[in-house]
Formats: C-alpha cells, sequence, structure tokens
C-alpha cells in the first residue's frame, strides 16, 4: 500500500514539473513564439494539452487499478489522489475522489480546499472550509492564499482578520501580504509587514 501512494504522489509530482518545464520554455522562447505562424501556434497549444491529457489519462489508470486491488478506501491513497487530479487540473476528478472517500482527514480536507483554489474555485473551496469542524494554521493560509491568488483580495484580509490568533503564523502573515504584492497594493504590503510579530527569509 505505501507503494502505491509513493507511485500516485510521484505522479502528480511529474505533472507538477510538466508544468514548470512548459513555463520556463514558453517565458525562454518568447521572442520565438511571436515569428511563429497561428497554426504552429496551435499546434504547440494542442501538444501541451495533450501532454496533460497524457497525465490525466495515466492518474485515471491508477485509481482505477487502486479500486480494482482494493486499497482505494485508503485515506492517505485517497487523498494522493485528489492531490494528483487538482494538478492535473481535473477538479471534478478530485470532488469525485473526495466524495466517495469513506473516511478523510485534516490533510485531506486542505489537499481538497487547495486543489480547488488553485483551479479557480473558491466557491467549492470555501464550502469545504465552512464544514471543517477542524482546521489548522495550513486550512487557514490555503484559504487566505486562495482568495489572494484569485484576486478577491478584500475576502482574503477578512479571513485572516477573523483568524484565530493561534493560527496566524509566519506562513498566514505571509501569504496574506504577498496577496498586496501581486495586485501591486505596495503600502499596504509594507504595513502588514511592519505589523508582523516575527519574519524570517520568506518573508523578506
Amino acid at each position: 500500500m505505501e507503494q502505491w501512494r509513493t507511485e500516485v504522489v510521484a505522479l502528480w509530482e511529474k505533472g507538477k514539473s510538466l508544468f514548470i518545464v512548459s513555463h520556463l520554455e514558453m517565458e525562454n522562447r518568447v521572442v520565438a513564439a511571436r515569428n511563429l505562424s497561428p497554426l504552429k501556434k496551435s499546434l504547440s497549444s494542442r501538444q501541451q494539452l495533450m501532454d496533460l491529457g497524457l497525465w490525466v489519462s495515466a492518474g485515471k489508470a491508477f485509481h482505477a487499478e487502486s479500486i480494482t486491488i482494493g486499497v482505494d478506501s485508503d485515506v492517505g491513497i485517497g487523498t494522493s489522489l485528489v492531490s494528483m487530479y487538482s494538478k492535473c487540473r481535473d477538479i471534478v476528478g478530485s470532488h469525485r475522489v473526495f466524495d466517495e472517500m469513506p473516511d478523510r482527514n485534516l490533510v485531506t480536507c486542505n489537499a481538497m480546499i487547495r486543489g480547488c483554489s488553485r483551479n479557480g474555485d473558491m466557491g467549492s473551496a470555501s464550502f469545504s472550509f465552512e464544514r471543517m469542524l477542524e482546521k489548522t494554521e495550513v486550512t487557514w493560509a490555503e484559504m487566505i492564499d486562495g482568495y489572494a491568488r484569485n484576486g478577491v483580495i478584500i475576502a482574503a484580509r477578512r479571513l485572516f482578520n477573523c483568524s484565530p490568533h493561534e493560527m496566524r503564523n509566519l506562513v498566514t502573515w505571509t501569504v496574506m501580504i504577498d496577496g498586496y504584492v501581486r495586485i501591486g497594493q505596495l503600502k499596504t504590503a509594507r504595513q502588514l509587514f511592519e505589523e508582523m510579530p516575527q519574519r524570517n527569509c520568506y518573508s523578506w
């Protein structure tokens, strides 16, 4: 069973690496891309979609086999599948796995919130957040970061302000500051930075 967890996690890590490599290649070839014909640009986009489709297909194959051998009910494997589907931009698949899991834990719920927010579905992320009876610093940070990344900075700040004192750590402070930086509100970001009770290299 541990081998299955490792293989599933490795799968979505490869998927994540694919996005990073594609992004770097795109950055390095901006000038060249401007000279491409519309047809070549279209083919390039299609290739990226095909690569993504291959990872989704491979993930579904792992999922199907886990059901066949009866380990799909394991909370660790289920959580890995939730993350894998969301990282491959298949948020519907993430929801399906999450909803069908007989048991979930905090890590599973945090993975679902992260998957929804990173795919722009803050409505589902908020719904999952509100249903959680227990929340950790990671839970609060994921929601604040999700709102900030999706441009809903007012909701992010409101959530930050109402978060329990014990849940405000370096991560929650930093993601809130980063949210202001992302939208160019540097003065507010600086003000919040000055209010931080402690800082580290990531804060700077």
